[in-house]
């Protein structure tokens, strides 16, 4: 009888200890509200908008999901001087605000100031040390508000601006497509034709423009690391077949000159 109270109790602390593990694992930074409301709650409690863009298939997204926003020190700080929250590009809410904002690479965070102006944008996938200093530099403005933070101008801010023309004389234009043409509904499998990998930001909003006033299909750009340094990897299409993308890349190489190759996202 003795033994059995024994277990018992190594029981208990067993499932206490393996419970307290899994609400370690799951916390998140993140609330599971609108926009609208994290604005209003940030202006209510005098924190900044903490604003998150991804898609389920933007492999860099989930690395910060494993990795950065996993991480207790980013988590606390977000939870303690921020509103956070994650914007899916493929919802139709989510749509609406990628459109709002320009988001144009995956992943970008944007945050809000307590008006709900944007302060700062980043377009890369940060490690969880630099985030972390990123967001205690915000948030020494609650302390400190004569410190000012530079607003960050936005793809579409440069484009307004920006008078070159392309080869076949088209100048650049922001992305009127219609919702249909960008927002599709996914199969367990797509496929997309990259057309190539760019080091610099300026020639990969280029080449996007470039496919927009030619061609009438979603193009996506992504990043990541090649030998610490960060690229652009820009993606054409969206297809439910890889038929449908061998026609787009035949397309992109007779008008573009692009030899792209086919890439499958689950």
């Amino acid at each position: 009888m003795k033994l059995l109270n024994y277990s018992s109790n190594v029981l208990i602390v067993l499932i206490l200890f393996s419970t307290s593990l899994i609400a370690n694992v799951y916390d998140s930074p993140f609330e599971s509200i609108s926009l609208t409301t994290a604005k209003e709650m940030a202006r209510a409690e005098g924190k900044f908008v903490f604003i998150d863009f991804y898609a389920d298939w933007c492999v860099p997204c989930k690395w910060m999901d494993e990795t950065t926003y996993a991480d207790p020190k980013v988590i606390n700080t977000l939870k303690s001087n921020f509103v956070s929250v994650k914007v899916n590009i493929d919802d139709f809410d989510g749509y609406t605000l990628k459109e709002e904002y320009d988001v144009r690479i995956l992943p970008t965070v944007i945050v809000l100031d307590q008006s709900g102006k944007v302060i700062q944008r980043y377009e890369e996938s940060m490690s969880p040390t630099k985030l972390k200093d990123i967001l205690v530099g915000i948030a020494g403005e609650v302390q400190n508000p004569v410190l000012n933070h530079k607003t960050n101008v936005s793809p579409k801010e440069i484009k307004k601006n920006d008078n070159r023309n392309f080869n076949n004389g088209s100048t650049l234009k922001n992305d009127n497509r219609p919702l249909e043409n960008t927002v599709i509904v996914k199969t367990n499998r797509s496929y997309r034709v990259q057309v190539g990998v760019y080091t610099d930001y300026a020639n990969t909003l280029n080449l996007v423009d470039n496919i927009n006033a030619k061609l009438d299909e979603p193009v996506v750009v992504l990043n990541s690391y090649l030998n610490d340094k960060i690229v652009y990897k820009v993606y054409v299409g969206d297809f439910d077949n890889i038929d449908d993308a061998r026609k787009l890349k035949e397309i992109i190489s007779d008008k573009f000159g692009l030899l792209g190759f086919i890439k499958s996202f689950e």
